[in-house]
């Protein structure tokens, strides 16, 4: 059932690309776990940390294959936390989605669900990737876009045996240009 499911997408997709646009999204965002990463480092033992950072902040970026049918592909990628000072900390989460869109005049509410994959770097992490679901909801309008996304991604910090876990990044609202 799931090959007769793909072979009608990509056949839908090679068809009719004359029936789609693709669209380019550039966004900030805030992401709720961003204080959450700079606590589970706070509560190592023998850590005193002095850090600097854009823990919470993003800027991201996607591509999204939009069908007349309101069938959508989207991929994108962000920066995650970015930690500096005296302990070193960055995520890249990378995302695939599938969605539909419901026009609304000239503006459109979408709706999308897939993976995203959490490339990490840093000091005292357990495991250098994380994957987890991934929701998103949003708006847009001529060249605006804002979008509500979740995901339960965590990263495990690791020092003395000690462990810490964190979302990586939970909630997270972004808004931006669309062309």
């Amino acid at each position: 059932m799931k090959k007769i499911y793909c072979l009608t997408l990509v056949s839908t997709l090679l068809v009719s690309p004359l029936q789609a646009e693709i669209n380019t999204y550039l966004g900030i965002g805030y992401f709720s776990a961003g204080k959450d990463i700079s606590n589970a480092y706070d509560d190592l033992p023998g850590l005193a940390v002095k850090r600097k950072g854009l823990s919470g902040f993003n800027v991201n970026t996607r591509l999204g294959y939009i069908h007349d049918s309101g069938f959508r592909v989207d991929a994108g990628i962000a920066t995650g936390s970015i930690i500096g000072g005296d302990i070193a900390f960055i995520n890249f989460p990378i995302n695939l989605t599938v969605g539909y869109q419901y026009p609304i005049g000239s503006s459109n509410i979408y709706a999308r669900a897939g993976v995203v994959h959490n490339i990490i770097s840093g000091d005292y992490i357990k495991e250098k990737s994380a994957t987890a679901p991934l929701i998103a909801v949003g708006f847009e309008s001529d060249s605006f876009f804002i979008e509500l996304a979740a995901d339960n991604a965590k990263v495990t910090f690791e020092q003395f045996g000690v462990e810490k876990e964190s979302k990586l990044t939970g909630l997270s609202l972004s808004l931006g240009y669309a062309f």
